[in-house]
């Protein structure tokens, strides 16, 4: 004999059921999301590290941009180089040297001492030998 009764059957069959795993995922998507942006926003920048790579690159630039004046003045003196070529290569290292000390002092957004290393520039390797 069957048996009339008013509760399902056992495990809900037949009844329509809506599984709970796409939100939870979506969720854990959601906070995920948030933590990487707050972890993001939280982590200091590599803006710094590259301002300082650069400078460091402008900083030899001058370097090697100064002692090649100071070789065209030294050879200059000696006589070793003509007059119209002493010309144009002293205007193109000025000219670029003028650059890089706008990009240095465009760099160098705080005051400081001007003795730090880089900022002053060696013109005392200018004087005759």
């Amino acid at each position: 004999m069957a048996r009339c009764s008013s509760r399902p059957p056992a495990g809900g069959a037949g009844f329509p059921h809506h599984s709970a795993a796409p939100r939870q995922i979506a969720l854990a998507l959601a906070l995920a999301i948030a933590l990487v942006g707050a972890w993001t926003a939280t982590r200091p920048s590599n803006d710094a590290a590259a301002r300082a790579d650069a400078r460091k690159q402008l900083i030899a630039r001058r370097e090697k941009l100064f002692n090649e004046l100071v070789r065209l003045e030294n050879d200059h003196r000696r006589g070793k180089i003509d007059e119209r070529r002493y010309a144009g290569r002293r205007e193109e290292a000025v000219t670029l040297l003028e650059q890089i000390y706008g990009a240095l002092d465009s760099h160098d957004a705080g005051p400081g001492p001007a003795s730090r290393a880089g900022l002053a520039a060696p013109f005392d390797r200018l004087r005759a030998s």
